[in-house]
């Protein structure tokens, strides 16, 4: 996990949506988040069942994002990693807190897709406090404003245009494309 992260999660409530083996929530954890909640539709693997006894600040459900809309305006930020294409679950939880910031991680290049068109609309409307990439991974931090007026970034494009395979090789520039 990246140390840009500390500023937006520490002292604040995490809801991480496809928290798989909870690695992602321990970093969280570490770089100073209040709690974490997890919510996946897979159970958590047996070999990462003992870390949510430990640490009363990790709690974890199962579900789909679709039957748990109601977790999302509970927490200040939404960390959401490698996003499968369910069509409006996540559109909807990234959407309803005025004062949420929203943390992505994934990769829409090189025919790898991550989210749903709805979710990309919506993401793709808020500032962006942070971005950064390692090799072909993104990680964004998406602030509380809406309708800004900004470029589109190669990751966006690449979740909200599935015409074309996107390349960071062909690309301009590292993360920002015109819209």
């Amino acid at each position: 996990m990246e140390e840009i992260l500390r500023e937006y999660v520490e002292g604040r409530t995490v809801l991480e949506l496809g928290a798989g083996n909870l690695r992602d929530a321990r970093a969280l954890l570490e770089l100073g988040a209040r709690s974490v909640h997890c919510l996946d539709k897979s159970p958590v693997p047996d070999s990462d069942r003992d870390a949510l006894g430990r640490d009363p600040r990790l709690s974890w459900q199962r579900g789909y994002f679709e039957e748990h809309l109601y977790l999302a305006p509970r927490y200040d930020v939404l960390f959401i990693s490698y996003p499968i294409m369910r069509p409006l679950g996540l559109a909807y939880m990234v959407a309803p807190r005025e004062d949420q910031v929203v943390v992505y991680r994934g990769q829409n290049l090189e025919g790898t897709v991550c989210g749903s068109r709805a979710f990309w609309q919506v993401l793709s409307t808020r500032e962006v406090l942070k971005a950064s990439r390692v090799g072909l991974e993104s990680l964004i931090v998406y602030g509380s404003r809406r309708d800004v007026d900004r470029d589109i970034l190669l990751e966006e494009r690449g979740g909200l245009d599935r015409s074309k395979i996107y390349s960071l090789s062909k690309a301009s520039g590292l993360l920002a494309t015109r819209s």
